[in-house]
């Protein structure tokens, strides 16, 4: 989420509201508009921390956390070391895989904004896809591909 698009839009309904008022007024709330930018930034920041604290009051041992890179706010969920990892099986298999490197990143920070590791996020979204009773029942005669699918 972008901050500025939110202060960017207080902004602007400011400078139109104090429009209404004549030349004079629309000058002084553009420049007040352009004053508030920083504090309108910390304050949406201060009410999405106070979100944040009140969502971990009532989570148990999962925690939410709000991280600042720049522009971009992000909420991150981090497993608590006492929780377990629900990976199935064991896991001494080994699979190499090779990818785009623009998938491999987008894995990597759909994996790192759920808190999980890259390993245990693909063990997951692979068990997903495949479904709770393993691969579909899926045969292929001729031409003709037929079998049961999930959505």
């Amino acid at each position: 989420m972008l901050i500025s698009l939110y202060v960017e839009n207080v902004q602007t309904d400011l400078q139109t509201l104090s429009r209404l008022g004549g030349e004079e007024l629309a000058s002084a709330g553009s420049r007040l508009a352009d004053a508030l930018e920083p504090a309108l930034r910390g304050r949406l920041f201060e009410a999405l921390s106070q979100l944040v604290a009140e969502a971990n009051s009532n989570l148990g041992s999962a925690r939410l956390e709000l991280r600042l890179s720049g522009d971009e706010v992000t909420l991150v969920r981090e497993q608590s070391s006492n929780d377990p990892v629900e990976t199935p099986g064991d896991l001494k298999a080994r699979f190499a895989l090779r990818l785009p490197e623009d998938l491999k990143t987008m894995i990597d920070e759909q994996a790192d904004r759920l808190g999980a590791s890259t390993n245990a996020w693909m063990i997951r979204a692979l068990a997903k896809e495949l479904g709770e009773n393993g691969p579909p029942n899926v045969t292929q005669s001729g031409r003709t591909l037929r079998g049961t699918g999930k959505s």
